[in-house]
């Protein structure tokens, strides 16, 4: 079972990220269009919305990507299954635009609720369909290539995909729909070049850590410089050259804007000033032919009865006077004069004078108003007044033709160039005459694409420049503003026309671009070929240099595992196979760590934590570190480790490479075992020897002195054992010693040390006594009990016994201590006490 350790809680691959990156935008996108949330489907406000297909390729294009880290049955068929569907959307939409005929793949129902211009709803641009059939072949490629064709198709084609994504992304700042007047539905959205460009990338990081990238099947290193050389500059010299018309598009874009918009600030205030004045003169003629007091005592003696009856031209008898002054304003130019009473009714006219025009605009404050009548005039209103009452107005129309020409003249803005001004009438806008038109024209509230036309936020009383789509269907780049109140002007140019320099220059500027990008490739290659020639050299040698060194490795007898700087294992030779169990396809891209055993892997894996952190000096270079292993699934053994630091040329991204020679240390370390045993232990009972017995006394009486507690030292001889050994042999003497060792080391504790010195001599060493002499003989009289039983020798029982002396140590100063060997001298007289006593018994001093 593989170990998880902290060093694998790294981030995923980046190919897994830039897969749920592109799943989360599909899901997005995806989830706007059915939802009704047009922010989900244009990220940002503005943009071109991205279709629900694109949505769904990009989420699908995502969850494969995100699956190409694993080589599971079901994730190989999810790729499968996504590629085939990209490829066929792809080609469907194609087809599509070739035919220009809807073959029931658009979804058009989905997307009917937010009409942002596209002239084919639910249709993805035909860049972004040929994105998705190239993404698609790459992603079902990528796990079959079995032969160099398809290899160079699958690095073509992700070349090519970033082609899109790149040129989609200039395209869109470029603007050709501006450009060439196409529809919206032609033009790949800002988030759908941004994904595709993540796609690229995110395939090209899968295939270039497959094996069949990164072995020389079907690429050798000379030949992956020149083929992602070419495919490099291609894509960065087309981009280049792309960015110098956007560029170069910017800043033709600013300087017709701004004189788009010197048009709007500078007419409006002309406008409402030539207003004013023609008010101003109006006023002051009827003030000074006197047709001012005349209609005012035409209002003040008007009788009761005709209060609803509009006076007509001529006028009544009794209005000489009015009809007198009335031609005076005539003769001096004016069109028309009206009188209108407090309710609004017409009482006299002269000349040409409709109380209802066919386009009328309110008056500026303070001013004229714009009325179209067979021709442009402006209509001033004269308040009457009687004192503080309201008697009615004077209303007097003079021609407009001169404020007309120079109002609508639009020859500094070319051939599709047209100035209008319009109001709000009957619920659809109603605009004057201009240069375009010779009549009034109405058009409706919403354009082509349901956006606002800008005459609208001019009518609001808003001012601004604007790119939108204009009452004909045409991209227009249209600068507005208010005239008067309800009132608005708007100055407005062709986008093809104000572009049109941008889409000569990119006619005959991109086939100049693709020639030179031909040539720098032809160049490019025929420099890199004496390189490529050389590196093949190179790399042959290094293949001989490699293959030589992988027959080292797999004739060596020591284990040999290469890791990396997260202690994931690289190689292994055949040697650390056996070592370890496993075949190298368990051990490639396994931890170190998983080697430990499961007891073990927790402080390991602390160690190599704090490796990474700055203790690999302390690793590095350390000759044979001891330390265990594990055997497959079931057998620790001991191991002998050494680390060394692989020299790799700088430019290798901080990864650092390691090398660990090994080997299985358990025959040496069970002949040391055995060494030690011999050294310190009596070959035949397995107890302590003299040497050993001697150090553990020097421990009691160090330990005696420091805690204070006394010890008693016990010497014991078996009485008999020489008739044993002369009567049954030596062999029985060597059983009956291992039995006598075996019931002892029964008779005291484990923390008592039992030894033998040699013969059928024997010691004890009892510690922590409480009560020293009573614990003491307690122990002595029991061994001395347990002896008299019989033993089991050469198949008959036996009787032997046991004399036991005794030595008590009482805690001492370390200046009143006598030394060991005094102490196992009192113990033994004590013993040679107790035989001459008459044996099995003890003696104690």
């Amino acid at each position: 079972m593989r170990v998880i350790s902290p060093l694998d809680h790294a981030l995923p691959a980046p190919a897994t990220l830039i897969g749920m990156v592109l799943a989360l935008l599909g899901l997005t996108v995806t989830s706007g269009w059915l939802l009704h949330v047009p922010m989900m489907v244009e990220i940002k406000s503005g943009l071109v919305p991205m279709v629900f297909n694109t949505g769904l390729c990009f989420f699908l294009a995502g969850c494969a990507l995100y699956s190409l880290a694993s080589t599971h049955r079901n994730a190989l068929t999810l790729r499968t299954a996504v590629g085939i569907f990209l490829a066929l959307l792809g080609v469907a939409t194609f087809l599509e635009f070739l035919t220009d005929r809807g073959i029931g793949i658009d979804l058009v129902g989905l997307h009917t609720w937010y009409d942002y211009g596209n002239t084919r709803p639910g249709r993805m641009a035909p860049n972004t369909a040929l994105g998705f059939v190239l993404a698609g072949l790459t992603i079902l490629l990528n796990d079959r290539v079995d032969r160099q064709s398809r290899a160079i198709g699958v690095v073509l084609m992700t070349f090519s995909l970033l082609a899109i994504g790149l040129t989609g992304l200039v395209g869109y700042l470029i603007a050709p729909d501006l450009l060439f007047g196409w529809a919206r539905s032609a033009r790949m959205a800002l988030h759908t070049a941004c994904g595709m460009i993540l796609c690229a990338i995110g395939l090209w990081l899968s295939w270039s850590k497959r094996d069949w990238y990164l072995s020389h099947s079907y690429f050798r290193e000379a030949d992956k410089i020149r083929f992602l050389g070419a495919a490099i500059l291609t894509v960065v010299t087309v981009t280049v050259g792309l960015v110098g018309f956007v560029l170069l598009q910017n800043s033709l874009e600013k300087t017709l804007e701004d004189g788009l918009e010197v048009v709007t600030r500078n007419r409006g205030p002309w406008f409402r000033l030539i207003s004013n004045e023609t008010a101003t003169r109006a006023s002051s003629a009827v003030r000074l032919t006197g047709f001012e007091d005349a209609s005012r005592t035409l209002l003040q003696n008007a009788p009761a009865n005709k209060l609803d009856t509009p006076i007509s031209q001529p006028a009544v008898a009794g209005e000489p006077t009015l009809n007198r002054l009335g031609s005076v304003l005539l003769a001096q130019g004016y069109t028309g004069v009206g009188v209108l009473d407090a309710q609004g009714v017409l009482r006299y006219t002269a000349g040409s004078f409709n109380l209802q025009p066919e386009l009328q605009s309110a008056a500026v404050p303070g001013g004229a108003a714009l009325v179209w009548d067979q021709r442009m005039l402006t209509r001033t209103h004269v308040a009457l007044q009687d004192g503080a009452r309201s008697l009615g107005q004077i209303v007097v129309d003079q021609p407009a033709q001169e404020l007309q020409q120079t109002l609508f003249n639009s020859s500094r803005l070319g051939s599709t160039g047209e100035i209008v001004a319009c109001i709000l009438k009957d619920g659809a806008i109603a605009c004057f005459p201009s240069t375009r038109h010779t009549a009034p024209f109405v058009v409706p509230l919403r354009g082509p694409n349901r956006a606002p036309l800008p005459v609208q936020f001019a009518i609001a009383g808003k001012q601004g420049i604007v790119h939108a789509v204009d009452y004909r269907g045409h991209n227009v780049v249209a600068a507005y503003g208010p005239l008067a109140p309800g009132l608005g002007f708007v100055a407005k140019q062709d986008a093809t026309e104000i572009y049109g320099v941008i889409s000569a220059a990119l006619t005959i500027g991109a086939p100049i671009i693709l020639v030179i990008t031909a040539l720098g490739v032809m160049l490019l290659y025929s420099q890199l070929q004496p390189l490529a020639t050389s590196m093949r050299a190179s790399e042959l040698a290094a293949l001989e240099k490699e293959l030589e060194m992988h027959t080292i490795m797999d004739a060596a007898g020591d284990g040999i595992l290469t890791t990396d700087q997260r202690g994931r294992i690289q190689s292994a030779n055949p040697a650390a196979c056996r070592i370890f169990g496993r075949d190298v396809t368990q051990l490639t891209g396994t931890s170190i760590v998983a080697l430990m055993p499961p007891e073990l892997r927790r402080q390991q894996i602390r160690s190599i934590a704090q490796f990474m952190h700055g203790g690999l000096s302390k690793l590095v270079g350390t000759p044979n570190i001891e330390l265990v292993g594990r055997h497959g699934t079931a057998q620790n053994f001991p191991l002998e480790l050494t680390v060394n630091e692989v020299p790799r040329p700088q430019p290798h991204g901080g990864q650092r490479l390691f090398v660990g020679v090994m080997r299985d240390i358990t025959e040496r370390k069970d002949a040391e075992r055995r060494l030690s045993d011999l050294a310190q232990y009596d070959a035949l009972t397995g107890l302590p020897n003299r040497a050993l017995f001697m150090d553990r006394l020097s421990t009691a009486l160090s330990r005696s002195v420091r805690s204070s507690a006394p010890f008693a030292l016990m010497f014991l001889d078996l009485d008999g054992f020489k008739r044993i050994n002369d009567t049954l042999g030596h062999q029985a003497g060597d059983e009956l010693l291992i039995q006598f060792a075996h019931r002892l080391i029964t008779l005291v504790r484990k923390t008592d040390t039992v030894a033998r010195l040699a013969g059928d001599e024997f010691t004890v060493i009892v510690e922590v006594l409480t009560q020293p002499q009573q614990d003491a003989a307690a122990v002595a009289e029991k061994i001395v009990a347990s002896m008299q039983q019989p033993f089991q020798v050469a198949g008959q029982q036996v009787m032997v016994t046991v004399s036991v002396g005794v030595v008590l140590h009482d805690a001492m100063t370390a200046a009143e201590q006598p030394d060991m060997a005094e102490l196992l001298r009192r113990a033994d007289a004590e013993m040679y006490g107790a035989k001459h006593a008459g044996k099995n018994t003890y003696r104690m001093a």
